[in-house]
């Protein structure tokens, strides 16, 4: 019976590994485990891995390193038809440290080449892209049946630094969706106008795979930066469980983990002191539209914002008016802070806004509730402001709220020379970046900010909403606060660490005189002992002989004990 039920599970065991196999082979299986197969590395190698042995790495290092990628050219696409979908998967690791040496979310793990240069790929920032813009119209390629990420020069990786996962891209005549350890984590909208019919014929026309990059001359945000193993190709489009199965299939439990390092040993925590604090004690200081001050529980005083409709005809904020902007020198950055306590409101979206600054009466410079950036220029060229420094928020129509509801948070943005970072109860959401201009145009131009308004834009043609909910302690700095500045002002840490003197104080002393004590010697006579005799021990047995007498008494014993035993059956 015992051995029954261990060929049951044996079998079970085995269907389940091999379940996704069973109706369809992969077309393409790479598990760098004998060696490349067949792909040329650039600025990649193969390394032992403690957990999956031969693995292949990629060394992407932001800008700084050119690319680096391997390739596989293949007529695997070609040569199938993909009317069915596409499903592609893979284990990967990023770099423990990636984030800190130049890594963005719109950094590609992998991509599918078309005329020379990525066309279908996944990012760090998990997020799915099709871009067909440059692509020879030979082909038949239709542009950009999805977008481009919302912060194509920052982002936040996705991933997690040091640990092995497994990443699958499903392309289906329903839509595209990307799975994480299994979890559906991004079900990208296709942009109206456009079908996943039109984006699978197109992959006939690749012939190549790339790892770790785009290899695109205008696509100038880095390589991935980690290890990549086991991938698989199919052309069907699997579904969650199929996906669950196909990670199962290939998993190795995880014995080595690598730790980041800290916060402290990264970043200088010097205290910077803001220029601008506003917690409402002094309700004159905010003049209210459809909103009020009212008094909550947990922070005292704090202006409620009511926004629940749409359009110019129906907005509520609170605005600051204020010379703070034009009499400040915003060359060293700006970081502005706030705690919000959003509404459990079905009608609140991604896009209501926190705050934006104003210029030429309507909102320009902003952060949303998804916790995405908003700096749009459009429009201002009469007061001098170069369009566009940083791009909208992706997917207006379908952003959801990124707060959680009923509990007071504290979103914090900086702006500086690396672009625009958003941190939520200090931990960043949103890493660093910026799609064109610099900081320097940015810094002139916040110059000419009248009034911080909190809660709306105030644009006629922005149709998504106001914020619902509380806002308080609004705090400003001329500075660009690092992560561990961001995570000690919201920790409350105030002062700098007190220096503690570990030396103790030299004290000068005139030494004592101590005169010589005069003693006489004292005599002692030797004892007399009489000498104690001890008779010579008798020598031991030697020990084999016990142990030799204890096995024969052991075999006898075992011996009875058995006949007795089959006498009783």
């Amino acid at each position: 019976m015992k051995k029954l039920s261990l060929l049951i599970s044996f079998v079970l065991a085995l269907v389940l590994a091999t379940s996704v196999m069973a109706a369809e082979e992969p077309l393409l299986s790479i598990d760098f485990a004998n060696g490349d197969n067949g792909m040329e590395l650039v600025e990649a190698q193969l390394v032992e891995d403690p957990t999956r042995g031969q693995v292949l790495k990629i060394n992407g290092d932001g800008k700084k390193c050119g690319f680096s990628y391997a390739l596989l050219p293949t007529t695997v696409f070609e040569d199938n038809t993909w009317e069915e979908g596409m499903t592609l998967g893979m284990w990967i690791k990023t770099d423990v440290g990636a984030d800190l040496n130049g890594m963005k979310g719109t950094t590609p793990i992998w991509s599918i080449d078309i005329a020379g240069a990525g066309y279908f790929s996944a990012l760090c920032s998990l997020e799915g892209t099709i871009n067909s813009d440059g692509n020879d119209t030979s082909y038949g390629i239709t542009p950009r049946v999805w977008n481009d990420p919302v912060n194509a020069a920052g982002g936040m990786n996705a991933t997690e630094e040091g640990v092995w996962q497994y990443l699958v891209m499903v392309y289906s005549p329903e839509g595209q969706y990307l799975y994480l350890d299994g979890e559906l984590v991004n079900e990208p909208k296709i942009n109206s106008g456009w079908s996943m019919d039109d984006c699978l014929f197109q992959l006939e026309f690749a012939h190549a795979l790339r790892l770790g990059s785009y290899l695109c001359p205008w696509w100038s945000y880095g390589d991935y930066q980690g290890m990549i193993d086991d991938v698989v190709l199919y052309n069907v489009a699997m579904d969650q469980s199929d996906v669950k199965a196909l990670a199962k299939a290939s998993l190795i439990e995880q014995t080595v983990f690598e730790e980041a390092p800290a916060l402290e040993d990264l970043y200088d925590g010097t205290i910077i002191e803001p220029v601008y604090v506003n917690n409402f004690d002094d309700a004159s200081t905010v003049e209210l539209v459809e909103a009020a001050i009212v008094t909550d529980a947990a922070q005292g005083n704090a202006v409620e914002i009511n926004g629940a409709g749409s359009g110019a005809n129906n907005v509520s904020y609170g605005l600051i008016t204020t010379d703070l902007f034009a009499n400040t020198d915003w060359t060293n950055g700006f970081t502005i802070s706030l705690k919000a306590k959003a509404d459990a409101s079905e009608t609140l979206t991604g896009m209501a806004p926190l705050y934006s600054l104003d210029i030429a009466r309507i909102g320009y410079i902003g952060a949303v509730t998804s916790l995405q950036s908003g700096i749009n220029t459009d429009g201002n060229e009469d007061v001098g402001i170069s369009p566009r420094l940083w791009n909208d928020p992706a997917d207006r129509d379908n952003c959801k709220s990124k707060l959680t509801a009923g509990q007071w948070q504290t979103v914090t943005v900086t702006y500086g020379a690396e672009g625009m970072a958003i941190y939520l109860d200090g931990e960043v959401v949103v890493k660093p970046g910026i799609n064109n201009g610099s900081y320097a145009d940015l810094a002139e131009q916040l110059k000419l900010v009248p009034a911080l308004r909190l809660g709306a834009w105030t644009c006629d043609w922005w149709k998504y909403g106001d914020f619902e909910g509380l806002i308080d302690d609004v705090t400003i700095w001329n500075a660009t606060l690092n992560p561990l500045q961001v995570m000690n002002f919201v920790n409350g840490v105030t002062a700098e660490p007190e220096v503690v003197e570990t030396e103790a104080p030299v004290v000068e002393t005139e030494p004592e005189v101590v005169a010589p004590v005069e003693t006489e010697a004292e005599v002692v006579a030797p004892a007399e002992t009489e000498a104690e005799v001890v008779a010579p021990a008798e020598p031991e047995a030697p020990q084999t002989f016990d142990l030799g007498i204890a096995a024969i008494a052991a075999a006898v014993l075992s011996l009875g004990t058995a006949l007795v035993s089959k006498k009783r059956r």
